[in-house]
């Protein structure tokens, strides 16, 4: 596979990690939680995407 699919696939996953992140501060945001708890709660799912993502990515490829 060559170098520019791969730097698309990791874009691709960032952003969409990035997104997944986002909606997990405002979903806790919403539900009552401070902005430190949140954003703790927004960088794990971006991780866990994160990992996720290029996991299957690895399988697949």
């Amino acid at each position: 596979m060559s170098s520019q699919i791969r730097a698309l696939l990791l874009t691709i996953i960032v952003l969409a990690a990035v997104l997944v992140g986002i909606a997990t501060v405002v979903l806790a945001r919403l539900d009552g939680r401070s902005l430190p708890a949140a954003i703790l709660l927004g960088g794990t799912a971006f991780g866990g995407t994160t990992a996720l993502m290029l996991g299957v990515f690895a399988f697949a490829m």
